[in-house]
């Protein structure tokens, strides 16, 4: 096993995948998203093909097309940050608030700045 397996799959068949989730870009970028594309990719085409949604199927594709090609992987993920993320978290934030009937930081938050 590797790291990314140790982060992802944690066994060679995904025994408890998941396990030690991180939410770091690459991993986000490389692993999550394109797991949920996949994810929502089949189930449109399951609900635009009037079928029933076989979720022992669906986690079959998803092992078989992303996570386990991505835990097998040996390449380096380099990523390039840019911006402030305490900005970029503020506006963020700004933006969605009020969507979900948020109007101010729960009493245990960290006021920054």
């Amino acid at each position: 096993m590797n790291a990314r397996n140790q982060i992802t799959l944690w066994g060679p068949n995904g025994e408890i995948k998941d396990y030690a989730a991180k939410q770091w870009a690459g991993l986000v970028k490389h692993y999550y998203k394109p797991r949920w594309e996949l994810f929502f990719k089949l189930l449109l085409e399951a609900l635009d093909n009037h079928k029933g949604i076989n979720e022992h199927i669906i986690r079959e594709k998803i092992f078989n097309a992303v996570e386990k090609p991505f835990s097998d992987c040996r390449t380096t993920i380099n990523e390039t940050y840019t911006g402030n993320p305490i900005e970029t978290a503020k506006r963020t934030f700004q933006q969605w608030r009020n969507k979900f009937n948020c109007t101010k930081l729960p009493p245990f938050a960290t006021r920054i700045g």
